[in-house]
């Protein structure tokens, strides 16, 4: 939350820059309004035209900044468009840092990176033109629908990992990991967004030393107390998030003034998250704790060790039936078996020969549970084709879908087809609720 003189230096920035590039609109605003004064959402609008944008409203505000959703006038595409100030106005070093800042996030390209498309100044102000993402934060998914099941927070994680990977192996540190800054798409892929505080191992390995920026909640010991950062640092962060997702909580306590959690956050205290929620498998437990330790040199190397140890985890790691947050039941062999014997039953005459192939071959290739899997694959695609873009759920069991198939993960395709079936009975008509 920004504090009375943050929002007091945003103000005055934006005042000061529209009276040097808006004054003709200003002017012709007081004179159709009288002495009504001018709106944030207003002031934002005038100086976005200069820079091609039409603000189509205000999706958050903070101390340095702000960000809106508008529409590129010359490409007509929808854009989020992040407003940021220099604390040093006018201060031609400010804004350069602002530049490389913008510069570095734009070089990424990924999958699972919110694209920065271009960045524009309009006197004392950048604004960062965005991809719009349709869908919300996964700190406002999981404050919604509650803790998640272990094996969908390891499956976001591992996605948001796979985005930082792609950075640290630019030499990039996020330094601002956290719920707020992971978005989940309407077909329930993550993105991982604002590179604003971002530095380069690469360019300058002190840069971050003596600097005590991000959010205490997700920040790491050597964070907190302005030393040198590595990936290391990020990977903290990363583990600290996927204990939000796991639990609907941060790892630290939010009890206390700033500087006493400040003092936390050095000395790396953190709730175990065993005491939080006591149903998580050991080995995630384990996982969690370790990324967690205040000793950089105990955690993972990089994002990409991260996703790596998280994609291993989700071999193995199975949500227990029943649970809330439970979205996809794992079959039994005996289900898997049956599934398989509809399909050899076609092809081989009699019981005998179902199991004299099965003793022969204990598991069918990808292409034999393609093919036996088909025709229901093909119902469920339409059917999820049909359903609203803007049902988040429909959109994560749409996605788990298709990652399976991709990775020739048929049990897991399994557990999704069953999901859509319960699904699909839930909104039969004359279903009870």
């Amino acid at each position: 939350m920004s504090s009375p003189h943050d929002e007091t230096l945003l103000d005055e920035s934006l005042d000061r820059t529209l009276h040097t590039e808006c004054a003709g609109e200003v002017a012709a605003f007081a004179q159709a309004r009288g002495h009504e004064p001018l709106s944030f959402e207003d002031k934002a609008a005038c100086l976005a035209r200069r820079a091609g944008f039409e603000v189509l409203g205000t999706l958050g505000k903070g101390g340095m900044g702000a960000v809106l959703k508008a529409r590129d006038r010359e490409l007509g595409r929808t854009v989020a468009l992040k407003l940021l100030i220099s604390e040093r106005s006018g201060d031609a070093q400010a804004m350069a840092l602002l530049k490389r800042e913008a510069e570095r996030a734009s070089a990424l390209n990924h999958e699972n990176i919110v694209q920065v498309y271009s960045w524009h100044t309009v006197g004392d102000l950048m604004f960062f033109a965005m991809e719009w993402v349709d869908g919300e934060s996964l700190a406002q998914y999981v404050n919604r629908l509650g803790p998640l099941a272990p094996r969908e927070a390891l499956r976001i994680l591992s996605q948001a990992a796979d985005a930082l990977a792609a950075a640290h192996g630019e030499g990039l540190l996020h330094r601002d990991i956290k719920p707020a800054n992971i978005m989940i798409t309407r077909a329930g892929r993550a993105k991982l967004t604002d590179f604003g505080i971002a530095s380069s191992l690469r360019d300058d390995p002190g840069e971050t030393e003596g600097r005590i920026e991000g959010t205490l909640s997700y920040m790491a010991p050597e964070q907190g107390r302005g030393e040198a950062l590595t990936y290391r640092s990020d990977v903290f962060a990363l583990a600290g998030t996927l204990y939000f997702a796991l639990t609907g909580r941060s790892p630290m306590s939010n009890q206390g003034g700033i500087l006493e959690r400040l003092e936390k956050v050095r000395r790396g205290e953190t709730v175990p998250i065993e005491k939080v929620r006591e149903d998580l498998p050991s080995k995630l437990v384990r996982f969690v704790t370790r990324n967690l330790d205040p000793a950089p040199a105990h955690r993972a190397a990089d994002a990409g060790a991260f996703k790596r140890e998280a994609e291993r985890l989700l071999l193995t790691i199975h949500d227990k039936r029943g649970g809330r947050k439970a979205l996809l039941r794992a079959p039994s062999w005996l289900e898997l078996a049956l599934v398989i014997a509809v399909f050899i039953g076609g092809l081989l005459a009699g019981g005998a020969g179902v199991l004299a192939w099965q003793a022969r071959e204990p598991r069918p290739t990808n292409e034999q549970m393609a093919f036996a899997l088909a025709p229901e694959l093909r119902s469920a695609q339409r059917w999820l084709a049909s359903q609203p873009q803007t049902d988040i759920q429909i959109g994560v069991l749409a996605g788990q879908l298709h990652d399976a198939q991709r990775d020739g993960d048929w049990n897991q395709v399994l557990r999704a087809l069953d999901e859509i079936r319960k699904v699909r009975e839930s909104q039969a008509p004359g279903r009870q609720p």
